[in-house]
């Protein structure tokens, strides 16, 4: 339930796009594990620089329309996918 209150809270305040969905999130997460495990080791810090490039097009200024997001489902077989592969 915690991404759901912090998108809300932050779409209220006007600085999260408004086509912002709560399921973006676990793209987020993927995308910067993805980053962490390439770059482990040998630029451990790397993750930081993709996650505020990440905030910074969440954010309401110059938003434009984005595809639609993909299904929860579709996202959490792809997320156990992932894991079982890293393994």
């Amino acid at each position: 339930m915690f991404p759901f209150g912090v998108c809300w809270w932050a779409k209220a305040c006007g600085h999260l796009r408004a086509d912002f969905h709560p399921d973006d999130m676990i793209l987020l997460l993927m995308a910067n594990a993805g980053v962490v495990a390439a770059t482990a080791g040998i630029a451990p810090h790397a993750w930081q620089r993709i996650v505020e490039y990440l905030l910074q097009a969440f954010t309401t200024e110059h938003a434009r329309e984005l595809p639609a997001p993909p299904q929860r489902g579709a996202l959490l077989r792809a997320m156990h996918r992932s894991q079982q592969t890293a393994c």
